[in-house]
């Protein structure tokens, strides 16, 4: 595969940015995400206070995150527009991607079918071969950094975890806890590879399916529950034979056994499932797909997706 250029930025005027609603106010005290209007645009504004990044790993962190959004471009990556820098902090422009995220999307519906599960399986897993066969390791893929669009189409954002790793590995802890893999949940000294990304992939289809993480998310107990791995009873509410002997390849304790994307993509489970389809779905604007609209299930997700999404002539009232 031809290595991606990086993508021409614009230049930003800080002073004509109007300002349209916080998005996340998780970290307001360091980090600032906000949904903006510039000019014509409807933008992410991430804006990280400087005085904020003490260690040369959140220098590091901010300088990966700011490469891979620059260097990657593939249509289910978030896209940066520009960056600026003033005397408090870094900001990062970013593509609006209009859509649900997916924690919201299975707050609301409880689980997701095998159908529509599979269908977002399969697009994480092809854009995640894409991010593999670039040497990035994306490291925190979870339900809140992943946007389901009205038509159905999968956006990863938040690459504030992102590494370029190439052939190599790397060492350092990074993630949230409940994907995390056991040897990383060790703290050892391991140096991991993609095979951290194949766990944490397996972690977002069996969540999806099930309506919860295996092994739950901050409860008590949680690292050791990881650290003993999937069980018989967890993967018996999987009705399907072939997803629950996939999930037990991807959530493999050894990392070593964990199949590669390509590996992955092969399996006559993916091949089975449209994935011809979907994987012009996800390159091609213009493509649609058939028979994912037609019962009341359906009906149902996509009521939810289209909440998130809105006109860009709406500057006001804007609700998540």
């Amino acid at each position: 595969m031809n290595k991606p250029s990086p993508q021409k930025l614009q230049q930003i005027d800080i002073d004509k940015i109007q300002l349209l609603t916080n998005i996340d106010k998780t970290h307001q005290s360091t980090v600032s995400i906000n949904l903006i209007k510039y000019e014509s645009q409807i933008m992410v504004q991430k804006s990280i206070l400087l005085s904020s990044l003490q260690t040369q790993q959140q220098i590091q962190h901010l300088h990966n995150e700011r490469q891979a959004l620059q260097e990657l471009d593939y249509p289910s990556i978030n896209k940066i527009i520009a960056t600026k820098k003033d005397d408090l902090n870094i900001h990062l422009f970013l593509k609006f991607e209009k859509g649900m995220p997916l924690h919201k999307l299975l707050r609301n519906v409880g689980k997701i079918n095998k159908k529509f599960s599979t269908l977002f399986f399969i697009q994480i897993l092809i854009t995640f071969n894409y991010l593999h066969e670039n040497g990035w390791l994306y490291r925190d893929l979870k339900a809140s950094n992943v946007i389901i669009t009205q038509e159905f189409r999968v956006k990863l954002i938040d690459l504030g975890m992102a590494k370029k790793i190439e052939k190599g590995r790397t060492s350092s802890i990074c993630g949230t806890i409940h994907s995390m893999p056991p040897e990383v949940i060790k703290n050892d000294g391991y140096e991991y590879d993609y095979s951290f990304d194949i766990y944490t992939i397996g972690i977002l289809f069996y969540e999806m399916l099930v309506g919860k993480p295996p092994f739950g998310m901050n409860e008590q107990g949680l690292e050791q529950r990881i650290l003993e791995g999937i069980k018989e009873d967890q993967l018996s509410v999987i009705e399907d034979i072939k997803i629950r002997e996939l999930l037990k390849n991807l959530l493999s304790h050894n990392p070593k056994q964990r199949p590669n994307c390509q590996q992955l993509l092969q399996e006559e489970f993916i091949l089975q499932n449209n994935y011809d389809e979907i994987k012009n779905f996800m390159e091609k604007e213009e493509a649609n797909l058939n028979g994912y609209k037609s019962d009341l299930y359906d009906e149902e997700i996509y009521l939810y997706c289209t909440q998130f999404a809105f006109s860009e002539n709406d500057n006001n009232d804007f609700d998540f």
